[in-house]
């Protein structure tokens, strides 16, 4: 778990007293899902039974929401069913409070979030004209479950549906419409102007929303529903919010990724990416997550392009090697630097491969149990 050692979370699971009281409660859930179950095959005959699901259910709810509440609130057979038929109607207010409830016993709780999704999902198939506002309400909400922990995924998963909806709010296109993948995925689809196959759909921002061009948000939506006002460049408030995160935590990985995923979006200056990163690296050198996204970076630059703006990172890159002498990180950062270099530049000097393979042989005594990769690349250094 996040911010506790493992061991030190499984001594308290060994803990009597804490043992006890998840054997209570799994007692509970066993006894409560038992008596929906029943009650649920005797609704099948008794309309009084069927009739006293609901509040079965909003018991659950609050613990962890399950499909058996889907079940009902759609009027569907069976989970799989209940999870693309549309609810004729749904009480968000209801919905919202018991799910809030499970989602401050557990932030992570899988079925929380999902039924919550699947909810949104409902209100935008019925055209529930509070729709923007509710949305615009749950973004602020992951901002709060987000300064409690910033590295719940979740969360960001949550957040990155939530704007897919308000650029669906905002999207002119009839063709744009949401897609269901049946066991708890959903994707926005925009499909491309010159191209009937939405299947050519590409991935933007994650698993859940799909686009195969850039959705424009600032236009005006379909005739007779309502207009968010004022338009809001939604992607562009979503990159600041990543740069908010990066700066309270050069370590927020869940931040570099939801920033690269809107990376083809923004398409941004790189001497501004490569600012961010050499904040995040020259503060803590030995910190993954920046080099992660260094190396994200690299693999969006062209042939040609900005090679000279790479020169000036690869200096700083050298600046930090000579302070920090013993880390791999800055080290190997450097090293793919300079490999990308030599291999997009014409008529690179055989001085930079001498530079690169001696860096190739300082990374294996910094870190021996990759000899093997290191020696590789001192291949493809050779061969460039």
């Amino acid at each position: 778990m996040h911010g506790r050692e493992r061991s030190e979370y499984k001594a308290m699971q060994r803990d009597p007293k804490v043992a006890a009281k998840l054997k209570a409660k799994a007692e509970q859930w066993y006894a409560l899902t038992a008596t929906i179950a029943k009650t649920a095959k005797e609704g099948m005959d008794k309309p009084e039974a069927a009739a006293s699901l609901m509040p079965l259910t909003e018991k659950l709810l609050t613990v962890n929401p399950v499909d058996q509440r889907r079940i009902q609130i759609s009027g569907s057979e069976e989970p799989a069913q209940a999870a693309k038929t549309p609810a004729t109607s749904l009480d968000w207010n209801m919905e919202s409070r018991l799910t809030a409830t499970a989602l401050q016993n557990n932030p992570k709780a899988y079925g929380a979030w999902f039924h919550r999704k699947w909810c949104l999902v409902q209100l935008q198939v019925l055209k529930d004209p509070t729709l923007l506002k509710i949305l615009q309400q749950e973004l602020g909400l992951t901002v709060q479950f987000l300064d409690r922990d910033e590295r719940n995924f979740h969360c960001w998963n949550y957040r990155r549906f939530v704007v897919s909806l308000l650029l669906l709010q905002q999207e002119k296109s009839k063709e744009s419409h949401l897609h269901s993948h049946g066991a708890g995925t959903w994707r926005v689809i925009f499909p491309k102007d010159d191209a009937a196959d939405q299947t050519e759909a590409s991935l933007l921002m994650g698993a859940q929303v799909a686009a195969t061009s850039a959705p424009v948000v600032d236009k005006a939506v379909e005739e007779n529903e309502p207009t968010p006002s004022p338009q809001t460049d939604w992607i562009a408030q979503e990159w600041q919010f990543t740069q908010q995160k990066i700066q309270q935590n050069f370590s927020n990985f869940s931040a570099f990724h939801y920033r690269s995923k809107l990376y083809p979006l923004v398409q941004p200056p790189l001497s501004q990416e490569l600012e961010v990163v050499e904040n995040a690296i020259f503060t803590e050198p030995d910190d993954q997550t920046a080099w992660w996204y260094q190396s994200f970076l690299l693999r969006q630059q062209q042939e040609g392009e900005s090679l000279e703006i790479w020169e000036n990172h690869v200096q700083s890159l050298g600046e930090l090697v000579d302070e920090v002498p013993h880390s791999k990180w800055a080290l190997l950062g450097l090293l793919n630097c300079g490999m990308m270099i030599v291999k997009l530049k014409e008529n690179e000097t055989e001085e930079r491969k001498i530079t690169l393979l001696a860096q190739c042989q300082k990374l294996m005594e910094l870190d021996p149990d990759r000899k093997g990769r290191y020696a590789s690349l001192e291949q493809r250094i050779r061969s460039a």
